[in-house]
Protein backbone atom coordinates (compact mmCIF):
# COMPACT_ATOMS: atom_id res chain seq x y z
CA UNK A 1 0.00 0.00 0.00
CA UNK A 2 1.65 3.25 -1.10
CA UNK A 3 -0.50 5.45 1.66
CA UNK A 4 -3.94 5.48 3.19
CA UNK A 5 -6.54 7.55 2.09
CA UNK A 6 -10.08 8.12 3.36
CA UNK A 7 -13.19 7.90 0.75
CA UNK A 8 -16.96 7.97 1.09
CA UNK A 9 -18.61 5.35 -1.79
CA UNK A 10 -22.10 5.27 -2.10
CA UNK A 11 -22.14 1.68 -2.43
CA UNK A 12 -21.65 1.74 1.70
CA UNK A 13 -24.09 4.52 2.36
CA UNK A 14 -21.74 6.90 3.38
CA UNK A 15 -19.20 4.40 6.07
CA UNK A 16 -15.88 6.28 6.14
CA UNK A 17 -13.22 3.92 4.39
CA UNK A 18 -9.29 3.41 4.45
CA UNK A 19 -7.87 2.60 1.57
CA UNK A 20 -5.03 2.53 -1.21
CA UNK A 21 -4.24 5.47 -2.53
CA UNK A 22 -3.48 3.80 -6.02
CA UNK A 23 -7.06 2.36 -5.62
CA UNK A 24 -8.53 5.74 -4.90
CA UNK A 25 -6.12 7.67 -7.65
CA UNK A 26 -6.09 5.10 -10.66
CA UNK A 27 -9.49 5.03 -12.08
CA UNK A 28 -9.83 8.77 -12.15
CA UNK A 29 -6.78 9.06 -13.61
CA UNK A 30 -7.87 6.24 -16.52
CA UNK A 31 -10.86 8.50 -16.92
CA UNK A 32 -8.33 11.97 -17.70
CA UNK A 33 -6.27 9.75 -19.76
CA UNK A 34 -9.21 8.55 -21.98
CA UNK A 35 -10.55 12.48 -21.66
CA UNK A 36 -7.32 14.01 -23.19
CA UNK A 37 -6.86 11.23 -25.99
CA UNK A 38 -10.53 10.94 -26.50
CA UNK A 39 -10.04 15.34 -27.66
CA UNK A 40 -6.79 15.25 -29.20
CA UNK A 41 -8.24 12.48 -31.59
CA UNK A 42 -10.94 15.10 -31.95
CA UNK A 43 -8.37 17.51 -32.89
CA UNK A 44 -6.42 15.45 -35.51
CA UNK A 45 -2.74 14.77 -35.41
CA UNK A 46 -1.34 16.05 -32.07
CA UNK A 47 2.62 15.72 -30.85
CA UNK A 48 2.35 12.77 -28.39
CA UNK A 49 4.48 13.03 -25.03
CA UNK A 50 4.10 10.34 -22.32
CA UNK A 51 5.16 6.50 -22.05
CA UNK A 52 2.13 4.60 -23.54
CA UNK A 53 -0.70 5.20 -26.01
CA UNK A 54 -2.94 5.38 -22.97
CA UNK A 55 -0.82 9.08 -21.51
CA UNK A 56 -1.18 10.88 -24.95
CA UNK A 57 -1.74 14.47 -24.57
CA UNK A 58 -2.16 17.07 -26.77
CA UNK A 59 0.44 19.85 -26.73
CA UNK A 60 3.23 20.83 -28.65
CA UNK A 61 6.81 21.18 -27.40
CA UNK A 62 6.98 24.26 -25.30
CA UNK A 63 10.27 26.12 -25.70
CA UNK A 64 12.81 27.43 -23.64
CA UNK A 65 11.78 29.11 -20.53
CA UNK A 66 13.14 32.11 -19.29
CA UNK A 67 13.14 33.06 -15.75
CA UNK A 68 14.78 36.50 -16.25
CA UNK A 69 12.77 39.42 -17.64
CA UNK A 70 13.32 41.53 -20.25
CA UNK A 71 14.02 45.19 -19.22
CA UNK A 72 10.99 47.62 -20.61
CA UNK A 73 12.79 50.08 -23.01
CA UNK A 74 13.14 53.64 -21.61
CA UNK A 75 10.71 56.23 -22.92
CA UNK A 76 13.16 59.66 -23.70
CA UNK A 77 10.45 61.06 -26.01
CA UNK A 78 8.97 63.24 -23.33
CA UNK A 79 11.88 63.99 -21.12
CA UNK A 80 12.18 67.49 -20.56
CA UNK A 81 11.17 70.35 -18.04
CA UNK A 82 7.40 71.54 -17.51
CA UNK A 83 6.29 74.14 -15.62
CA UNK A 84 3.07 73.23 -13.40
CA UNK A 85 -0.07 73.42 -11.41
CA UNK A 86 -1.96 71.91 -9.66
CA UNK A 87 -5.58 72.30 -8.05
CA UNK A 88 -7.44 69.92 -5.01
CA UNK A 89 -9.99 68.17 -6.69
CA UNK A 90 -11.73 66.42 -3.32
CA UNK A 91 -10.52 66.19 0.19
CA UNK A 92 -11.58 63.87 2.94
CA UNK A 93 -11.68 64.82 6.60
CA UNK A 94 -9.47 67.86 7.61
CA UNK A 95 -9.33 69.29 3.82
CA UNK A 96 -7.09 72.04 4.90
CA UNK A 97 -4.27 69.38 5.19
CA UNK A 98 -4.94 69.27 1.80
CA UNK A 99 -3.47 72.35 1.02
CA UNK A 100 -0.49 72.21 -1.16
CA UNK A 101 1.46 74.75 -3.47
CA UNK A 102 2.23 71.81 -5.52
CA UNK A 103 5.95 71.30 -7.50
CA UNK A 104 6.39 74.74 -9.95
CA UNK A 105 8.77 72.46 -12.20
CA UNK A 106 8.06 69.08 -13.23
CA UNK A 107 11.72 67.79 -14.75
CA UNK A 108 11.42 64.22 -17.07
CA UNK A 109 14.69 62.58 -17.78
CA UNK A 110 14.61 58.79 -18.97
CA UNK A 111 11.58 58.92 -19.14
CA UNK A 112 10.63 58.75 -15.27
CA UNK A 113 9.64 62.23 -12.70
CA UNK A 114 8.75 62.52 -9.49
CA UNK A 115 5.95 64.82 -7.97
CA UNK A 116 6.55 66.10 -4.37
CA UNK A 117 3.75 67.37 -2.60
CA UNK A 118 4.07 69.03 0.06
CA UNK A 119 1.23 69.64 2.83
CA UNK A 120 2.32 72.78 5.06
CA UNK A 121 -0.48 72.58 6.80
CA UNK A 122 -0.08 68.60 8.44
CA UNK A 123 1.46 69.08 11.74
CA UNK A 124 4.74 67.08 10.43
CA UNK A 125 4.87 68.91 7.36
CA UNK A 126 4.28 65.20 5.32
CA UNK A 127 5.23 65.75 1.69
CA UNK A 128 5.02 62.49 -0.29
CA UNK A 129 7.02 62.29 -3.47
CA UNK A 130 5.32 60.10 -6.50
CA UNK A 131 7.29 58.55 -8.65
CA UNK A 132 6.02 58.52 -12.34
CA UNK A 133 7.17 56.17 -15.36
CA UNK A 134 5.83 57.15 -18.96
CA UNK A 135 4.88 54.14 -21.42
CA UNK A 136 5.91 55.01 -25.55
CA UNK A 137 1.84 56.55 -25.87
CA UNK A 138 2.89 59.40 -23.41
CA UNK A 139 0.59 57.81 -20.45
CA UNK A 140 2.35 57.73 -17.29
CA UNK A 141 1.51 55.88 -13.96
CA UNK A 142 3.06 55.50 -10.28
CA UNK A 143 2.45 54.01 -7.18
CA UNK A 144 3.75 54.31 -3.46
CA UNK A 145 1.92 53.32 -0.34
CA UNK A 146 -0.08 56.13 -0.20
CA UNK A 147 -1.78 56.64 -3.41
CA UNK A 148 -1.26 56.50 -7.31
CA UNK A 149 -0.22 59.30 -10.01
CA UNK A 150 -1.43 59.46 -13.73
CA UNK A 151 -1.73 61.18 -16.68
CA UNK A 152 -0.42 61.80 -20.18
CA UNK A 153 1.65 64.05 -22.28
CA UNK A 154 0.66 64.82 -25.56
CA UNK A 155 2.42 67.22 -27.37
CA UNK A 156 3.96 69.69 -25.35
CA UNK A 157 0.90 69.86 -22.49
CA UNK A 158 1.07 67.38 -19.44
CA UNK A 159 -1.95 66.37 -18.01
CA UNK A 160 -2.44 64.24 -14.78
CA UNK A 161 -4.17 63.11 -11.59
CA UNK A 162 -2.81 62.56 -7.91
CA UNK A 163 -4.95 60.52 -5.62
CA UNK A 164 -3.26 60.29 -2.19
CA UNK A 165 -4.74 59.02 1.04
CA UNK A 166 -6.91 62.16 1.99
CA UNK A 167 -6.62 64.12 -1.27
CA UNK A 168 -7.16 64.16 -4.53
CA UNK A 169 -5.34 66.41 -6.98
CA UNK A 170 -5.54 67.76 -10.79
CA UNK A 171 -2.29 68.81 -12.61
CA UNK A 172 -1.34 70.60 -15.60
CA UNK A 173 2.02 71.29 -17.23
CA UNK A 174 3.54 72.99 -19.92
CA UNK A 175 7.07 71.86 -21.20
CA UNK A 176 9.43 75.05 -21.26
Amino acid sequence: MLAAAYCVDEASCGVVHSVSLLAVCEPALAKVRRQIRDRCNAFGPAVLHGRDAADRRCAGPMGTIHTDTVPTPVVTSFDGTYRSTIRLTKGFGQTSWCDTPGQPVITVANGQFDYAVPHPNVPSNYMPSYPATFAPDGTFFGQLTGGTISGQVRDTHMEGSIDGSACVYAFTGERM
